[in-house]
């Protein structure tokens, strides 16, 4: 059904009265009525153009009727609606309107163009969600509109042909000179509408007289805002990318933070770095908060003496760095990290420590320290700590011997603090214990086999591992599953976790149970033995009872253990499966040489190597005798390094998957 349009023109424009003029002057007369008719088309506005429902039709549905109107305004002028074109993509309408005024025996014409917008936009969507994000609100003349005196029939509603508006409800906000609109939109079809009200916000309305002074003395303040403005750069890695790129931010990572800003009143744009001859420069846009127009723009020094984080070191010489170095390494304390790293400390075993077996505070993460040249004295040992700036190819260093305390480890530092989260230990295998399992390990004379879990509070830090395993099946030999039921199979079973092939090949004894879980290296670490007794039936499910101790205190009297009950499954492959997680062992004594590298990197970005996944450019190199790459997969960039998986075989046994960083691509 067609919808009536009416042509209104508004009340408020001001009569235009007509001075009396002598016959003798034709021709000024002339220019009065061209005036005067000029001046009546230039009042003609969208907003005097109302069209009953027009957010529910087409422009094309209301065509026929807008070029058949004619309305008269007065005697004076005659209004006709000469053309008409519609655009049902855009929901506009633009229209000719031809005013005819006649005075003096005489016709004046002139035409005017308006385009009329807010009717339906005829678009297909997948559903009522996505048609709510094409719905748009407009205010006419916002910008010359104070929004005090907003009016909510005002608002052009530009909804999709074929939805409607359920709910709609316009709020003003004046202390943010805005107007949030909440609505929901329906299928005028099917009645499905939007779950929840959706918003809009109008902006940009005519700023009020006060706001105009706020702004004003805001404008006053800019300079000073400026003068009071410290940047400096973000970190030492920002430093020198900056510097060496001239860039202010890196893959969007601002290079440089700025200090005492006002971001209630003003926001900030960094432009551009130079280095000129008195030191580095950042160009900084300063504009208003409220009228982002008005801004300043200024070459602003930049501050050498601090990063966010910590020292600018390039804010001193040579000498200032060093000391800076000397004084952090003066109130240095050393720990080892882990149990085994303080047994090979007091082994003096230099072979097995690294930069990470110990233990620093405080820890400033500003700075790479490095150790080398342990030595023993009496019972105290020594470390050389070497001090450098994290993130800075060729920083200076400093030197410094530091006693290492071995009182206490540093898990034992960490968990005193986190007794909530603990961090777990970290044990060496223990030397004469034989990798390959013993059948006839013997079980101390007090041992009992209870049913229930049980982990004392020796145990606390393999309880989570423990907790893990209870969600997983345990993989045992078919053999072994087979004994446990028909009952040959009586006594507890004893084994090591700790597995390794010889010249005989694989030591495994038929009932080997296999881990499946992540859990298990902390267990393998701290040489763990096994008990495996007491098969039943649970819920229709096989289990059996182990219990852990470590080895060293299997034979201690009394000794303590932690019990729990789980699920156990045959499983055929039993044996290839141990032979993958020893070869994944034997890869642990060779990880620390081995060389993966992306040949031609500094040729190439980072993303583009990711994007391009080519393999034959991955390079592994220090791979032991019989050891061959199996497969090589790309896995992510992360802080602008790239990430693959490599899995290794030897002796047609294939490992794990490990991953490997690869860093130095083109900037």
């Amino acid at each position: 059904m067609k919808k009536n349009l009416f042509l209104i023109l508004s009340t408020t424009i001001p009569a235009i009265a007509l001075p009396i003029i002598s016959a003798s002057c034709g021709n000024g007369n002339e220019d009065k009525a061209k005036e005067e008719l000029h001046k009546f088309v230039g009042s003609i506005k969208e907003e005097n153009i109302v069209v009953d429902s027009k957010e529910k039709l087409l422009p094309s549905q209301v065509l026929d009727e807008l070029i058949n109107l004619i309305i008269e305004k007065s005697e004076k002028f005659e209004i006709n609606i000469d053309a008409g074109e519609a655009n049902d993509d855009d929901g506009t309408l633009n229209i000719q309107i031809k005013v005819v005024l006649k005075k003096n025996g005489k016709t004046y014409e002139e035409t005017c163009s308006i385009k009329i917008t807010g009717f339906a936009r005829k678009v297909k969507f997948e559903n009522v969600d996505k048609a709510a994000e094409s719905v748009i609100f407009i205010y006419p003349n916002i910008k010359q509109t104070l929004l005090k005196d907003f009016k909510q029939e005002k608002i052009v509603k530009n909804v999709p042909y074929g939805y409607e508006l359920s709910f709609f409800k316009a709020v003003v906000n004046p202390s943010l000179d805005e107007v949030t609109i909440l609505f929901k939109l329906k299928d005028s079809k099917t009645n499905k509408e939007t779950a929840h009200n959706i918003e809009r916000v109008l902006k940009g309305w005519k700023l009020s007289e006060e706001k105009l002074k706020e702004i004003e003395e805001a404008k006053k303040n800019l300079k000073t805002q400026m003068n009071n403005l410290t940047v400096i750069f973000a970190s030492e890695s920002a430093y020198q990318f900056a510097t060496k790129n001239m860039a202010v931010d890196n893959a969007g990572k601002p290079n440089f933070a700025t200090q005492n800003l006002d971001s209630s009143k003003y926001s900030q744009k960094l432009l551009k770095v130079e280095k000129k001859s008195d030191g580095w420069y950042v160009t900084v846009k300063l504009e208003l908060s409220a009228n982002p127009t008005v801004f300043l723009e200024e070459a602003k020094k930049v501050d050498m003496s601090n990063y966010l984080k910590s020292i600018n070191p390039h804010g001193l010489d040579e000498v200032g760095q060093k000391a800076y170095l000397l004084s952090k390494l003066s109130t240095l304390k050393i720990n080892p990290k882990y149990t085994k790293d303080l047994q090979n400390i007091k082994s003096l075993k230099t072979s097995k420590l690294s930069d990470k077996s110990y233990w620093l505070a405080p820890f400033d993460k500003s700075l790479r320290i490095t150790f080398s040249k342990l030595r023993k004295d009496s019972e105290n040992y020594f470390i050389t700590a070497t001090a450098a700036f994290e993130d800075w190819v060729g920083s200076p260093t400093q030197d410094k011997e530091i006693q290492i305390d071995l009182s206490k480890t540093g898990v034992e530092i960490y968990n005193e603090t986190h007794p909530t989260s603990p961090m777990q230990d970290q044990f060496n295998p223990t030397p004469t214990i034989d990798g390959e399992v013993e059948v006839d390990l013997t079980l101390p004379a007090d041992y009992k086999s209870t049913d229930a879990d049980d982990t004392p509070d020796k145990f606390k830090f393999t309880q989570s591992n423990i907790d893990k395993w209870k969600l997983k099946n345990f993989w045992v030999s078919e053999e072994t599953l087979k004994g446990f039921k028909d009952g040959t199979i009586t006594k507890p079973l004893v084994q090591l976790f700790k597995l390794k092939d010889d010249k005989d090949g694989f030591p495994i004894l038929a009932h080997n149970v296999y881990f499946l879980t992540d859990a298990d290296k902390f267990f393998r670490d701290a040489q763990q033995v096994f008990i495996l007794s007491d098969f039943k039936v649970v819920d229709g499910k096989d289990t059996i009872k182990i219990t852990t101790v470590p080895v060293n205190d299997l034979k201690v009297s009394g000794a303590t253990f932690a019990s729990l009950r789980v699920n156990i499954t045959a499983k055929k492959d039993f044996k290839e499966d141990v032979k993958k997680d020893v070869y994944s062992e034997k890869y642990n004594t060779f990880k620390g040489s081995l060389v993966v590298d992306y040949e031609g990197k500094d040729t190439i970005n980072v993303n583009d190597a990711l994007a391009g996944k080519d393999t034959s450019k991955i390079k592994v190199t220090n791979l032991p005798t019989n050891w061959e790459v199996n497969e090589i997969k790309f896995r992510d960039v992360k802080s602008g390094k790239l990430r693959v998986w490599v899995r290794l075989e030897c002796n047609y046994v294939i490992t794990k998957s490990y991953s490997f960083t690869i860093s130095g691509f083109q900037a």
